[in-house]
Order: structure tokens, then C-alpha cells, then sequence
């Protein structure tokens, strides 16, 4: 008797999707760059309050999906199947039944009417429920990225993975354990930032995409082209000495100090994961934030 064992299988696929949020969503892009809640219009940039009864103007993003699945014997592979399952969504709109410009759409074949708002959320998690019942196996992960910096995860494990990136040339010394003054070096660092949830917010969503960058933009903006330095070294001490000189002030400027243990990748990855943390400790129920790093 062959041995059973579990294999992981991927598969992408992209499609091209168009949708707009309706019930219950707030003034931005998603929604048709129009205000939702009465009273809110300051009549800037071509945002206006268009009532219940308003076309809202739909977007459409080029999705790229990507399904985890284990399956116990090697010859199995659901290719052929998920391309059906998914074809059916290439170059269709997705809306609510409540938003008034679906009565224009009602009955074609490329047109989709969902229960809630056709965010990364709703269709990750839709998605992964209907292929868990489909092939019976409750070890799938459906990835949905809606840009190259917007994507959000779902598995009945763990619930909703949110994850965006951020690029920072940061200069740091190359050899941060050397007792004398050295060059340095540095790189773009890529700051990849996942939120899990297991809650959604009432526009059914861990947090807005959009607000979520604001508040890491108020955390990252300080270290874009900054200096980050090993804490209380040579060279922090020279500029301390020299900004004093010069009647500048040290600790209003782009230069950071790290306890270093090991190197500066891990120093810097402490600094920005504590940074993440506090800025989302009072904003979301969140199961978990990890900040991942690449130089």
C-alpha cells in the first residue's frame, strides 16, 4: 500500500474585476468617490454626497489570486477545476443587490450580485468557504491582491490576514560590532506589514486599506532616508557632538539609535515591529501583527 502524505499545491490566477462598495461604506474611491453620510460634503475633490438613489461610479483592479491547498496524494491537482471555478468572475462586475446601478446589469451573465460589499475581505473568505465545500478539504488559503501593495488573506485558521508594504532607503553601518568609525551602507528596506483579524468592521473589512497606510505612513515617514545607527556607537556620538557645534538638534533629526544584539537587520526589524504595534494597539482587535523585512 502506497504511503499517503500531504502536499501543498499553489495556484494563481488573475482576473479582471470591477466593483464599487454601497451599503454602509464611507466617502473614498471603493464607493464612487462620493460621500455616504449626509452632511459631509465640503464640495473638495470632486466628492459629493449623490444620496441613496445616485449612480456610484464603479472601479474595476486586476486580482491576483492565489490558492493554498494540501491535498494527501501527489496526483491530484485541482487546476482544471479552479480555472472553472474562477473563469466565471473574468471581466464581470460584482455589486450589492441595494446599489441602484445593479438594475441596469440584473440578469447578464457577466454581472454577479453578492450578499455583502465585494471587498478583499468578502471574497477571500466567500471564495475559500465555497472551495472548502466543494472539494471538502478545510486546508485552503485564498489570496486575494487587488494592487501590488493591497493584499488580504483568509483561511478558517485564521481568519483575515491584511498585508500592505512600504519602501525606506535607510542608511545603517555595515559593520555595526566594529569599535571604529566605518562607512556605511544601506539599501531600500521593504517594510511588508500583515494585520490578522478574525473581526470585520461594519464596511466588512479588517481595517480600510486606506487608513491603514495613513497610519503607517504617521509611523514610517520619520525613517524614510534616515540614518539608523547601533545605540551610543562612535559615530552617533560625532554627529551629537557636531549638531551641538552647530547648534542643531540631535533628536529632531532622521538619525535613530538600535540596541544591537546580533545585526542591524534584526535591530531594524525590532525597532519597526514595536513602532507597528503601538500604532494599531488602540485601533483594531488584532490576533496578530508581523513585520516582514527585505533589504
Amino acid at each position: 500500500m502506497d504511503e499517503m502524505f500531504t502536499e501543498i499545491k499553489v495556484y494563481v490566477k488573475t482576473l479582471h474585476l470591477a466593483h464599487c462598495l454601497y451599503r454602509g461604506a464611507y466617502s473614498g474611491l471603493c464607493c464612487g468617490n462620493v460621500y455616504r453620510d449626509k452632511g459631509q460634503c465640503d464640495g473638495k475633490n470632486d466628492r459629493y454626497d449623490l444620496g441613496d438613489k445616485a449612480f456610484p461610479v464603479i472601479h474595476a483592479h486586476t486580482y491576483h489570486i492565489t490558492v493554498l491547498y494540501t491535498m494527501n496524494e501527489p496526483v491530484i491537482d485541482l487546476t482544471k477545476e479552479l480555472d472553472e471555478f474562477f473563469d466565471k468572475y473574468e471581466n464581470t462586475t460584482c455589486l450589492t443587490s441595494d446599489n441602484p446601478i445593479s438594475e441596469l446589469f440584473k440578469g447578464h451573465p457577466n454581472f454577479h450580485i453578492w450578499d455583502e460589499n465585494p471587498t478583499a475581505e468578502y471574497m477571500a473568505c466567500s471564495w475559500c468557504k465555497e472551495l472548502t465545500e466543494k472539494f471538502g478539504n478545510k486546508h485552503i488559503r485564498v489570496s486575494v491582491e487587488e494592487t501590488s501593495h493591497n493584499l488580504v488573506r483568509y483561511s478558517e485558521y485564521t481568519g483575515w490576514t491584511i498585508v500592505t508594504n512600504i519602501e525606506l532607503p535607510v542608511a545603517f553601518p555595515a559593520f555595526p560590532d566594529s569599535e571604529d568609525i566605518t562607512p556605511l551602507t544601506g539599501s531600500n528596506i521593504f517594510v511588508t506589514v500583515e494585520l490578522t483579524s478574525n473581526k470585520l468592521d461594519k464596511n466588512g473589512m479588517v481595517i480600510d486599506f486606506k487608513k491603514m497606510k495613513k497610519i503607517l505612513h504617521e509611523v514610517f515617514d520619520k525613517y524614510d532616508h534616515s540614518l539608523i545607527l547601533p545605540k551610543d556607537c562612535k559615530l552617533a556620538k560625532a554627529y551629537k557632538e557636531n549638531f551641538e557645534k552647530n547648534g542643531i538638534d540631535y533628536s529632531r533629526s532622521r538619525i535613530y539609535e538600535v540596541p544591537v544584539q546580533f545585526n542591524m537587520q534584526d535591530a531594524i526589524k525590532g525597532l519597526f515591529e514595536e513602532e507597528v504595534r503601538n500604532a494599531f494597539k488602540n485601533e483594531l482587535e488584532l490576533d496578530s501583527v508581523n513585520v516582514k523585512l527585505e533589504f
